[in-house]
């Protein structure tokens, strides 16, 4: 037992008096510490707990005791208590009474492992699902890739005239359809991914605007076929240097510039511009002259899905709107805060904004 128990009493409980209280059995005992001891590890059943907690009210006798106890009756079945037991003090500042209130909470444990044990069959069917659409999406893109890459050639005539300008056109049908398809596989296979591991991102420092024109020059094929004129603007106060994970930069700028000649007319005009407030704020804000932002993308902004007639106003060109969720993940995991707006002269604008110490951003 513990030490100075030699003079303590009989290991015994008096039960002084009790009342039942709203279900509760309220209880006092005339004891010591030791007995009180006796009481707990014996009259509630500790054996059915491991051995750390049952060195635990040995310590908290002192300061009191609050537990989920579970407990045996005598025909052998379970049940669990909520045990609180409060130490009264002498005048020698030890205690030598305790109050205990005890309350069944067979049902509340009992649901609480049901909802346990719902959760984890969520999670275990959530990362079989991620699982698959990660080798589901990788087995897609390799095939793609080929598609992609020899209907271009064709499309651009790069050995030679088809001799046929309706297969021509048809050609650059299979390359448009197939970065379509192969964007929506990658915006699948990075979904996937944060779900399954969060959003994982890299730092490096980096010229954003030069980012930027690299990334704009990946577009110069369509928008020299829809005569779409886009450019790369340092706006006022552009950062000089941030620092993020440019592969992630990357596909916010692909996703948003590709919504934006999806859904700007031939002869339209998109910009890219970088700008802020010195010590305080980048912005990135990609802008267009097109169709503008369905109402009902706006209103539910954020959510995972949210597409159908998706930034546009013909519905003529349908999307599955995971590319604004995960570019407003990504972003957010640096920080920052996307927004959408329709300009009232026509077209849109998104902006993503950083709190400059977020992305470390030079100004200088």
């Amino acid at each position: 037992g513990p030490t100075g128990t030699s003079h303590a009493p009989s290991l015994r409980v008096t039960l002084k008096r009790y009342t039942k209280q709203r279900g509760s059995l309220l209880w006092t005992t005339g004891t010591t510490r030791n007995t009180a001891l006796c009481f707990t590890l014996s009259g509630l059943a500790l054996r059915h707990h491991s051995g750390g907690f049952l060195l635990r009210p040995v310590v908290d006798f002192y300061s009191g005791v609050d537990s989920e106890i579970k407990n045996s009756r005598k025909d052998g079945q379970h049940y669990w208590v909520q045990t609180t037991i409060v130490p009264y003090f002498g005048d020698d500042g030890k205690p030598n009474r305790y109050m205990g209130i005890r309350t069944d909470i067979t049902d509340q444990i009992k649901r609480r492992e049901e909802l346990q044990s719902a959760r984890d069959q969520l999670v275990a069917a959530q990362a079989t699902q991620t699982n698959f659409l990660a080798a589901m999406s990788h087995d897609l893109r390799t095939p793609l890739n080929s598609v992609i890459g020899f209907s271009e050639m064709m499309a651009r005539e790069v050995l030679g005239p088809i001799g046929n300008k309706t297969y021509k056109e048809y050609a650059g049908i299979v390359v448009g359809s197939a970065k379509q398809l192969l964007a929506l596989v990658d915006d699948v296979l990075d979904l996937s991914k944060m779900e399954a591991t969060g959003v994982v991102l890299k730092k490096e420092t980096y010229d954003p605007v030069m980012h930027s024109k690299k990334v704009a020059a990946s577009f110069t094929y369509i928008s020299k076929e829809k005569n779409i004129s886009l450019e790369v603007i340092s706006g006022p106060d552009a950062p000089r240097l941030i620092t993020g994970d440019p592969r992630v930069a990357n596909q916010i700028q692909n996703n948003l510039i590709a919504n934006a000649f999806k859904h700007t007319p031939n002869g339209g005009r998109i910009t890219v511009t970088w700008a802020g407030v010195v010590g305080r704020e980048v912005t990135l804000a990609i802008e267009d002259n097109g169709t503008g932002i369905d109402k009902f993308v706006l209103d539910n902004f954020g959510m995972r899905f949210v597409g159908g007639d998706a930034l546009k106003a013909s519905t003529s060109k349908k999307t599955h709107g995971l590319g604004l969720y995960i570019c407003k993940k990504y972003v957010e995991a640096r920080g920052g805060r996307m927004e959408l707006l329709n300009l009232s002269d026509g077209g849109a604008r998104v902006t993503a904004r950083w709190p400059a110490e977020a992305v470390e951003a030079r100004f200088d």
